[in-house]
């Protein structure tokens, strides 16, 4: 019997795998697109429907279906498993039937509380009165249809009603955060419906599903709420569930996160309407934290896709407090953080409104904190007044404290002394007293300089190349029978030897991994699938491999030139001149051959790197 992982790769190809995510193009027997997971120009990312896997040739990432999912979703093995279960029609019968079922029941009655809310706002009288309100708020009918808003009745129990026509019981409803209980004064338990006459947000997975609602208040309900006697607060949303937990979903992230990752920003905002706005005007990167402060989840959540993040909060004093708190957060989830200053309109979404691309300029031009926090303060207080001083030095402190970098700190201890007119003994004195005293070690792990994609090397992309070209060579043999090992790299060298040794089809049928150490089975995979991405006709794959030797050799005489010359350097200091006589011997020696081109016609023909038959290198 096949497991689950065998049914889904037999249901699925992993090119409509990666194609739903990125662009592909067909390159020969594979397909190419712009690397996902790093930024590039050249598409350096392939997929091969043969081996049924990808390979990135800018940042060495690889894999099956299954790591695709769990790099582009930031999932780990069992939801990447689950989501491409879903979508193959597999079932899985790992875990615990009865969990599945409840889960699934949640998933569902979610689902069809999401399509009840849709269908009230288009077709009931206070849905569309509430869709004319948003119509002036200025949302498209493209957003309202991608984000899914609804409307919940002004009924106590328009929506369980619903529920209970599609066979769901009323403690279903409870359970998936869409009703509420009492007792009456018999103490018999009765239900009524948690949103009542609200402009609904459903909220959803990773995957997309909906796991909870948002609610804004519409409209004169006149309702009240039964356990508190109060009315109704502007904003409610699903409490904790089995499947929705506040502090670690991210509205908009479903589909934010394949931007996230390709722009490498996230653009977090307050509110659910700053984010379907945000998206509205173009910037598909924006997240939302939905109700609830921002978490350390929500940031490791956010971390998975890029280190970078914009925030973009409320003007007023609470989103003041709530920027100054998610810097600090941020930076001790060692991410980098800009602002965003939304000038004359109290959120994102109104600057949305008014006008689009202010919001999106607004965006480009997000200010490192340290500027953004400075330019707020030094224009809250007055910089000469004693209070001033030190009102200046008591907010914006503690956010400096914050970087690890003492260049950075120099710079602003500068700014700070001449915005105050005081010594900087003075501001350095102050500084060390704000550090912050248990955050600040975390804080200083991962702060300042954005950390670049790993990215190969001009020498490993040359040996990569020049194996790869010899690997696909009709006359490998007799090639490699005229040269002498040229790779430096120790994982290349290796790969030099199999191509002495091994069978083109052992290569390619992975053979060669029973006798290889298995710390280069990476490396050897990396370069087999070069070799289907190089050109294919004789001609051009010996020019790639003679020009790629040429190179490798100068780089191998560059590389012993400069040993040679630490090692001249130190016989010197320790007076040994006999040492120091043969080592310069050999310095010339080397030079002498990089002046003259080591793939020459003037040289023998059995001393060239190459059969005798193949094409002469590209001058340089």
């Amino acid at each position: 019997m096949n497991s689950p992982i065998d049914d889904i790769k037999s249901r699925l190809n992993i090119v409509d795998v990666v194609g739903s995510y990125l662009r592909l193009q067909k390159a020969g027997i594979n397909f190419r697109a712009l690397c996902p997971f790093h930024n590039e120009k050249t598409p350096s990312f392939f997929v091969s429907p043969a081996r049924q896997s990808w390979r990135c040739f800018g940042c060495s990432k690889g894999g099956d279906m299954f790591g695709f999912i769990k790099e582009i979703e930031g999932v780990e093995f069992p939801e990447a498993l689950r989501m491409l279960a879903d979508r193959a029609g597999v079932t899985l019968r790992a875990v615990d039937p009865s969990l599945i079922s409840e889960r699934t029941k949640l998933f569902d009655i979610c689902e069809a509380a999401a399509r009840f809310f849709e269908r009230e706002l288009e077709t009931s009288v206070g849905g569309k009165a509430a869709w004319t309100y948003l119509q002036e708020r200025a949302v498209s009918l493209e957003t309202r249809r991608a984000f899914r808003l609804g409307f919940a009745p002004a009924r106590w129990d328009g929506l369980l009603k619903e529920l209970r026509s599609a066979g769901f019981r009323d403690g279903d409803a409870e359970r998936a955060g869409l009703a509420v209980p009492s007792r009456n004064e018999n103490r018999a338990e009765r239900h009524y419906d948690r949103f009542r006459s609200r402009i609904i947000f459903p909220i959803f997975d990773l995957s997309g599903k909906v796991v909870g609602f948002s609610g804004r208040i519409f409209g004169e309900s006149g309702i009240e709420n039964q356990e508190s006697g109060n009315v109704e607060a502007k904003y409610i949303n699903t409490p904790q569930t089995p499947i929705y937990d506040k502090g670690s979903i991210l509205y908009g992230l479903d589909k934010a996160k394949v931007p996230i990752r390709k722009e490498d920003r996230a653009v977090l905002v307050e509110g659910n309407m700053d984010a379907l706005m945000s998206h509205q005007a173009g910037i598909a990167a924006t997240v939302a934290t939905s109700g609830t402060a921002l978490t350390d989840h929500h940031l490791k959540l956010l971390k998975r896709y890029s280190e970078q993040v914009v925030m973009a909060f409320d003007e007023d004093s609470a989103g003041a407090a709530a920027t100054r708190r998610g810097v600090e957060l941020a930076h001790r989830a060692g991410m980098n953080v800009r602002i965003v200053s939304v000038a004359g309109a109290k959120d994102p979404a109104d600057l949305v409104k008014e006008n689009a691309e202010a919001w999106r300029t607004a965006v480009a031009s997000a200010k490192p904190i340290l500027d953004f926090f400075f330019e707020k303060i030094t224009k809250q207080f007055l910089p000469r007044s004693v209070e001033g001083k030190k009102a200046i030095g008591r907010e914006f402190l503690p956010i400096l404290a914050l970087t690890a970098n003492r260049i950075e700190q120099a710079h602003w201890v500068g700014e700070v002394s001449q915005a105050l007119g005081v010594r900087e003994e003075a501001v350095w004195a102050e500084l060390v007293k704000a550090e912050p005293g248990e955050s600040r070690a975390p804080a200083r792990a991962g702060i300042a300089a954005s950390r670049p994609q790993p990215t190969r090397s001009r020498l490993e992309r040359l040996e990569e190349e020049v194996l790869a070209a010899a690997l696909g060579a009709e006359s490998r043999q007799e090639l490699l029978a005229h040269l002498e090992n040229p790779c430096i790299s120790a994982p290349a060298r290796v790969f030099f030897g199999l191509l002495q040794s091994a069978d083109v089809s052992a290569l390619e049928a992975d053979g060669w991994r029973r006798g290889v150490d298995e710390s280069y089975h990476g490396y050897i995979e990396n370069v087999v699938w070069l070799s289907e991405t190089l050109p294919s006709t004789p001609d051009e794959r010996a020019a790639t491999f003679v020009e790629g030797v040429r190179q490798l050799t100068k780089l191998k005489a560059q590389s012993e030139l400069e040993a040679l010359a630490d090692e001249i350097r130190a016989a010197e200091r320790a007076g040994e001149e006999e040492r120091t006589e043969n080592l310069l011997r050999r310095f010339q020696e080397v030079a002498a051959g990089l002046i003259t081109d080591p793939a020459s016609p003037k040289q023998p023909a059995s001393s060239r790197p190459y059969p005798p038959n193949w094409p002469e290198p590209k001058t340089v």
